[in-house]
């Protein structure tokens, strides 16, 4: 039998809130930043989530890229001592009124898609 190792977020470093954006940052410790990044690119393919190799601008990362949109992007930044999972996304899309719509089309089995702002 296989044993897996769980990722664990030693710390919520920090949630910012914005008109049209939310970003969230979460600290992890023990896992080398390639096997992270590697975890996040196969689970997170889209099209609602979806992992983004780089998602800062210029060493700035833009709270309300995906305004009016119901997606929502995770990235990892860091190095091997350290990484920071970084999570963005509109809080009145997908953080709300998207969710529920997505939720809607599994109850009923529709596409998952079916009428969200991707």
């Amino acid at each position: 039998m296989k044993t897996q190792k769980v990722l664990k977020i030693t710390a919520l470093s920090c949630i910012a809130v914005f008109a049209l954006g939310v970003l969230i940052f979460g600290l992890v410790t023990g896992f080398g930043i390639e096997d992270v990044k590697a975890c996040y690119a196969a689970k997170y393919q889209g099209p609602i989530v979806k992992y983004a190799e780089a998602m800062d601008e210029g060493g700035f990362i833009d709270s309300n890229a995906l305004a009016g949109k119901d997606t929502m992007e995770l990235a990892v930044f860091g190095n091997e001592e350290r990484m920071l999972l970084v999570s963005r996304f509109d809080n009145l899309g997908k953080g709300a009124s998207g969710a529920a719509v997505q939720c809607i089309n599994l109850m009923l089995g529709a596409d998952e898609c079916t009428g969200l702002v991707l």
